[in-house]
């Protein structure tokens, strides 16, 4: 028995976003384009950094990343930024909206366009009962209502991992 289903009928959708200068490309949905990290007045780094930041507890660490929509967003996404120590346990978390809330990615319809770009700082305290030694500061993406990371891929699709590693801190006495 043969059946008549009709004609099917293939479209391009256009370019794929340029991801090319991104340092992450978040599900072809998000860049992060660049992330600067600053302590004082003395202490600038943009990611991804190879010299440490000093730190001593108790101090303050300004980031700010710069995001870029690549698509439409399918939903609203929750930015996450971490300070993790070397078995990957979270010390300090940052999980906000954009903009600490003022630009979420989607409401009800998409809100970030293709193209678009958004400065996002955080202040992240280093805790004072943290030990001395090495950490890590991590950035992200998650799906607001299924807490899913967002996955990253390279150039030429590849997965990569979830995450983000902007730099190394070391706190210090």
């Amino acid at each position: 028995m043969d059946l008549d289903i009709g004609k099917l009928v293939v479209s391009s959708e256009g370019r794929p976003p340029d991801t090319r200068g991104l340092l992450a490309n978040f599900r072809q949905q998000v860049g992060l384009v660049s992330a600067r990290v600053r302590k004082g007045l003395g202490q600038r780094r943009t990611a991804p950094w190879n010299n440490p930041i000093l730190v001593n507890p108790g101090d303050t660490i300004h980031v700010k990343l710069e995001w870029e929509s690549l698509a439409p967003a399918e939903e609203s996404y929750t930015v996450f930024l971490h300070l993790i120590d070397p078995s990957d346990r979270p010390l300090v978390t940052l999980d906000y909206t954009p903009l600490g809330g003022s630009a979420p990615t989607h409401l009800w319809i998409p809100k970030w366009l293709p193209g678009q770009r958004m400065t996002d700082p955080y202040r992240m305290e280093i805790p004072e009962d943290i030990l001395l030694g090495e950490y890590l500061i991590e950035t992200g993406l998650y799906e607001m209502t299924g807490n899913r990371r967002l996955h990253i891929s390279d150039s030429t699709g590849n997965l990569t991992g979830d995450r983000y590693i902007l730099g190394k801190i070391i706190v210090q006495e």
